[in-house]
């Protein structure tokens, strides 16, 4: 299909609301500022890309080039150059957003977390549904893709994944470097309600003391914590990293070393299981004690 490029009112291009949801946070004012100077001093280089909002007219919604248009407005813009994808009118919203994250998986500032949130959003995209919701052998497989698409571990996977599950504040303060991505991993693990009582805490801080207070709240002084929701959500910290680093090597611990480690092992099976039994409808067989 050939594609043509026009000329649009700059007012007439929407932003995709697909772009709050994976890249809120991701670029810093440094780089909105060089790209501000190159649209100034060179113009308009590559047309932004976009698809037809139904039922308006004249009306469209940005699939590439949301920073390329912010920076145009900033400068006093009336018109940019763009490629109206026609052949997406009638597509479903999965289809969209697969061609949006298609665009943007290949954007060479993107953030080890972004390039993971982007992967995770296609996966979801191709199984229909949440990766929290995928099963086993599917979650292992998209964390294989994560490392190969990456370069990053298994133990960071891991932790890239709980961020996942925080609220963007803290997604926003991880990929601006003032958060630590262990201490945002831990916050992933926690209640939702708990996780907003550490957004609140850190709104109105230096960035610089981000990780301070973060971890006065995640560790506090004493050893153990002070409300045992935290101090379950720290031990599911600990077996998913366990979990992650085991996987397909449980063969090669000696019978040996396996004595050694067994009072352990099973205080923690123990444990586990009275955690378990807090369920509803989960029976003793279902705990394994």
């Amino acid at each position: 299909m050939i594609r043509k490029t026009i000329q649009v009112q700059l007012t007439s291009l929407k932003s995709n609301p697909l772009q709050g949801k994976y890249f809120a946070g991701t670029t810093s004012n440094s780089d909105d500022a060089d790209l501000r100077k190159s649209l100034d001093e060179q113009g308009q280089r590559d047309a932004i890309v976009v698809v037809s909002l139904r039922g308006a007219k004249k009306q469209y919604m940005v699939l590439d080039g949301h920073r390329r248009v912010s920076q145009m407005q900033m400068l006093g813009w009336k018109h940019a150059n763009v490629i109206v994808r026609e052949d997406l009118r009638d597509a479903t919203e999965a289809e969209v957003e697969a061609v949006f994250l298609s665009f943007n998986s290949v954007r060479r500032q993107l953030s080890p977390l972004a390039r993971i949130r982007i992967a995770v959003g296609q996966a979801e995209i191709a199984a229909g549904r949440s990766w929290l919701k995928m099963g086993q052998s599917a979650d292992y497989r998209l964390r294989e893709q994560l490392a190969k698409s990456t370069g990053q571990g298994p133990r960071n996977i891991t932790r890239y994944l709980s961020v996942l599950r925080t609220p963007p504040e803290i997604q926003n303060a991880v990929e601006r470097g003032s958060l630590r991505l262990n201490y945002a991993a831990q916050i992933g693990c926690l209640p939702t309600a708990r996780q907003q009582e550490i957004v609140t805490a850190i709104a109105f801080v230096n960035p610089r003391d981000t990780n301070k207070v973060v971890g006065g709240m995640l560790n506090p002084r004493g050893g153990k914590h002070v409300s045992a929701i935290d101090a379950v959500s720290a031990f599911s910290r600990v077996l998913d990293r366990s979990v992650a680093d085991l996987a397909g090597r449980v063969d090669r611990i000696s019978p040996r070393f396996a004595v050694r480690v067994a009072p352990s092992l099973r205080a923690g099976r123990t444990l586990i299981g009275e955690i378990l039994r807090r369920i509803p409808g989960e029976s003793e067989t279902d705990t394994g004690s």
